[in-house]
């Protein structure tokens, strides 16, 4: 409630946004029986924070079951939620058998008032851990507790255990379950590692000075946290002074601390702390021990407070005047901060406008630009497609004259082998030949050497006949005309050879024309032969013309003998 209502506590309509509340011990419990028949004679109501939960008579004055809140609260989320039928073992067992067996996913528990003990702790932890995988979009995200007192500190730690590392629970009612000093601290553990809790009411657990102080220790670590709900708990001054020194140092943004038996000193240094504090907007302190004087010094000390919208503290009317005209003041600032913002975010979003206004108009040149890109690509595109025709029909002409090339050099080469072969079979014919003539020319040397050899044996019988000449000389006759017509005979073989070399000769010039032209090295090889050839035939023609003076001369020698 803002400033103008300090004091006077109101109903507010029940809502999920802005939802601060905490609960007072709740009434006894009436059996099953008349929960069902609710003979109803009287009806009135008990302020549970800002919820109001109707609280039925019956005719012998026995309190019934109050009415669930909850489901009015958070009616967007699917919810697990069991009646209670029999006692706090049976409604556990129950709780624990559904919480194991069940395939549903729910987004909210439910156990508002159910009569539970604190076995309900592990199954309840057991589910968080085991059947809530990390990927599953339809996580647990707020687990309600309140008025269960069975349950106790044994329940709450295993819950605050499997809350430490989970990633969907936001929201945690844990109000009148009776967890102590021990529940205190684990939550406190809980706080430095969680990410996502928001909220988190502990209201009406018998929490004392040392359970609050690892809590404010924890809250300096917890980046997240926005609603903190202690009312009802024995946290006297000590506890409620630690928890003023560190309103500061976390993201607080309420803070509720009704019938906590604190005195003057924490008022007093919530102010202090209030005075320099940025993110606290509500704060509950009623049903506290504070003295005129203490609400007087907080009026004052939270003159300097801006961020304050909403406190909720019994005293004297002047303090409660100043308490309301702080929260109208910072209210107005609020508004004139989110005027200031609106103008700046007016501002910003003309000059954004203007700038979606030139990109706009430079989007239309870039796109007259892309459009007459793709119009000069597609002209491109046509000439290139044109030009690759032109080139593949090129390469189609050159591959045929390549394949037309290749097929006429394999017809020379095949000519060439061919000629190669025929050339070859020339060249063995011709040296056969001349193998044949150069038998013959060394036979044609052995007989005019052996002529020779007959001349000068005969020339020496001569020599040794000179003393007897006219007795042999008819036998040197007939023998001088034997030598004679042998002598003829060699040089008619003499002719017919030179004939025949005549005629080689003419066939090597035919074959020496041909090869010439086709092959110079059988040309130099067939000119060295007819050469030697020719130098044979000089020196058989010279020793024939020796052969002719000799026989000359042996006649002229015989002549004159005679």
């Amino acid at each position: 409630m803002d400033g103008s209502d300090v004091g006077t506590p109101k109903r507010r309509p029940v809502s999920q946004q802005g939802m601060h509340y905490t609960t007072l011990p709740s009434p006894p419990r009436c059996s099953s029986a008349l929960a069902t028949k609710r003979p109803v004679t009287t009806s009135t109501k008990v302020i549970h924070g800002d919820l109001t939960m109707p609280l039925i008579l019956n005719s012998s004055k026995q309190w019934l079951r109050p009415t669930n809140p909850f489901p009015e609260i958070y009616p967007h989320l699917e919810t697990f939620r069991l009646e209670p039928f029999g006692n706090a073992a049976k409604n556990t067992a129950a709780h624990v058998e559904a919480l194991e067996t069940t395939e549903k996913k729910p987004e909210c528990i439910d156990l508002f008032y159910q009569g539970l003990n604190s076995h309900i702790g592990d199954a309840l932890a057991a589910f968080l851990e085991n059947k809530q995988p990390h990927n599953n979009p339809h996580r647990v995200q707020v687990l309600i507790m309140n008025s269960n007192p069975k349950v106790g500190w044994k329940g709450v730690i295993p819950i605050c255990k499997a809350l430490a590392f989970d990633p969907s629970v936001h929201t945690l009612h844990c109000e009148h379950v009776d967890m102590g000093d021990e529940g205190a601290l684990a939550l406190a553990q809980v706080l430095q590692s969680n990410t996502t809790l928001t909220y988190v009411n502990i209201a009406a657990n018998n929490i004392t000075p040392e359970g609050v102080q690892p809590l404010t220790v924890a809250l300096t670590h917890n980046a997240t946290l926005q609603f903190l709900g202690l009312s009802y708990n024995k946290i006297k001054d000590q506890g409620g002074c630690a928890m003023a020194k560190v309103t500061s140092l976390c993201p607080l943004a309420s803070l509720e601390m009704m019938g906590c038996r604190m005195s003057d000193q924490t008022i007093v240094a919530l102010g202090l702390s209030l005075a320099a504090n940025t993110t606290l907007t509500s704060l509950k302190m009623n049903k506290n021990e504070g003295s005129e004087q203490a609400i007087e010094s907080l009026a004052d000390l939270l003159h300097k407070n801006t961020t304050l919208l909403s406190v909720s503290i019994s005293g004297p009317e002047s303090a409660l005047t100043k308490l309301r005209a702080v929260c109208r003041r910072n209210k107005r600032l609020k508004e004139e901060e989110g005027t200031k913002i609106l103008e700046k975010e007016v501002i910003r979003l003309h000059h954004q406008s203007r700038k979606l206004s030139l990109a706009r108009n430079t989007l239309k040149d870039y796109q007259q630009k892309s459009v007459d890109l793709e119009d000069s690509a597609a002209k491109t595109e046509t000439k290139f497609q044109a030009q690759k025709q032109d080139i593949h029909k090129k390469c189609r002409e050159v591959m045929a004259t390549i394949n037309y090339s290749e097929q006429v050099v394999s017809d020379l080469l095949q000519k060439r082998q061919e000629y190669k072969a025929s050339a070859e079979k020339e060249r063995i014919s011709v040296q056969e030949t001349m193998d044949t003539l150069n038998d013959t020319l060394q036979d044609d040397i052995i007989k005019t050497k052996r002529a020779e050899q007959r001349l000068q044996e005969e020339q020496e019988q001569l020599s040794k006949l000179e003393g007897g000449r006219e007795t042999r000389q008819q036998d040197l006759l007939a023998q001088i005309q034997a030598t004679i017509e042998e002598t003829k005979r060699y040089h008619q073989e003499r002719k017919e050879t030179a004939k025949k070399v005549k005629e080689i000769h003419a066939k090597l010039e035919d074959l020496q024309e041909d090869l010439r032209a086709k092959n110079a090295i059988m040309e130099a090889q067939a000119a060295e032969k007819k050469a030697a050839a020719a130098a044979k035939a000089k020196n058989k023609a010279k020793k024939a013309a020796e052969k002719k003076a000799a026989a000359a001369a042996m006649a002229s020698l015989l002549g004159d003998g005679d």
